[in-house]
């Protein structure tokens, strides 16, 4: 004779606890929200940490102190960074003043040249382009109002992702040991592996990337100062900013640097900057971005593509930047996975 189990019934407790977790989650998506400038001030402040880590862990090896350490990396760059600004922002600024009010000049000299003339008939491109300046140009006093607050913001979230940077350097791994308390005993030394690991793919691509940025900048931009390109520090910070993102970061600042050359400087300067500019491509393509590569992501270039459009559908222009970090670390946390569970079933065969 068989017996079936009583239904199982639902209490008022359970139903409390339903409520209660989706009340809890609801809550933390809206903390989340609320907080996402903050978070992504972390997120930054953390891959500048892993981007100068390797520095400062040649330096622990060495038997410095890591306070001594940080120092002696930080200090430095907040130097030549400093020294930089008070150089170039004068100069900056005017070039990028006078760039957008000779804008609309710009754009009529560009529509001299044959294939941009053919794009233009096709697209309007140049027309809608007219029409935006314009109607930015008829209200003045608010996009200078957002950009002073703009301002302001940056400067103040670029100190807050210094001063994260070095809080992670000082003590994150003192916080990561403490997490890993959490761990059985016998599980921890694989933990703190695998962490090192995982952070060694990350600061060894995101300092490669700044490396590989700052040399196409002052290479676009030392060939347009020798052109005779009147905009060549914003044109060659606008290199350095948008070679960040992976693939097409640079593409999309060639057009705008071979497009004002030629506008500048004349279609000769314009061909022999296009042709700098695809030598240079060559260059990094085939030698400085497989050199990063090859030592840190070993990502399959599909999974590369792959990884670029979900961060950039997920988190725009920060979610294109971080997108091959993170998925580099997933990578070493998957194969991980993988020969745990190849080891597991060998030594279960056997």
């Amino acid at each position: 004779m068989s017996t079936t189990p009583p239904a199982a019934r639902i209490t008022a407790r359970d139903v409390w606890l339903v409520m209660v977790n989706v009340l809890a989650a609801v809550l933390l998506l809206l903390a989340l929200w609320k907080l996402r400038p903050m978070i992504v001030w972390i997120v930054l402040g953390l891959f500048l940490a892993l981007a100068f880590g390797p520095a400062v862990s040649f330096l622990t090896r060495r038997r410095w102190k890591r306070g001594w350490a940080v120092f002696a990396v930080f200090f430095p760059a907040l130097l030549l960074v400093g020294g930089l600004v008070a150089l170039f922002v004068p100069m900056l600024s005017s070039q990028g003043r006078e760039l957008v009010q000779r804008a609309p000049e710009l754009i009529e000299r560009v529509l001299d040249f044959g294939p941009i003339r053919w794009a233009d008939e096709q697209f309007q491109i140049v027309e809608k382009l007219r029409n935006g300046i314009g109607e930015q140009a008829g209200n003045v006093a608010e996009p200078a109002l957002a950009f002073a607050g703009g301002v302001v913001h940056a400067v103040a979230g670029s100190i807050t992702i210094v001063v994260l940077a070095i809080f992670f350097l000082m003590f994150g791994e003192g916080v990561f040991d403490q997490a890993r308390q959490w761990l059985p005993p016998e599980r921890r030394a694989h933990a703190k592996t695998l962490a090192e690991r995982m952070s060694q793919v990350v600061s060894g691509y995101m300092a490669g990337t700044l490396v590989i940025t700052t040399i196409g900048g002052i290479v676009m931009g030392t060939t347009m100062a020798f052109l005779g390109v009147p905009y060549f520090l914003p044109l060659g910070l606008l290199m350095m900013v948008l070679g960040v993102i992976p693939v097409i970061g640079t593409t999309i600042a060639a057009f705008a640097i071979v497009g004002i050359t030629f506008a500048t400087a004349g279609s000769t300067a314009g061909f022999i900057c296009a042709g700098v500019h695809l030598a240079y491509q060559q260059v990094e393509n085939h030698v400085l971005q497989p050199m990063v590569q090859t030592r840190t992501l070993k990502m399959n270039p599909l999974l590369i593509v792959l990884a670029l459009l979900i961060g950039t559908g997920l988190a725009g222009v920060l979610g294109a930047l971080i997108a091959l970090p993170v998925a580099g670390a997933l990578q070493v946390l998957l194969e991980d996975v993988l020969a745990r569970r190849h080891a597991h079933a060998q030594r279960g065969g056997s």
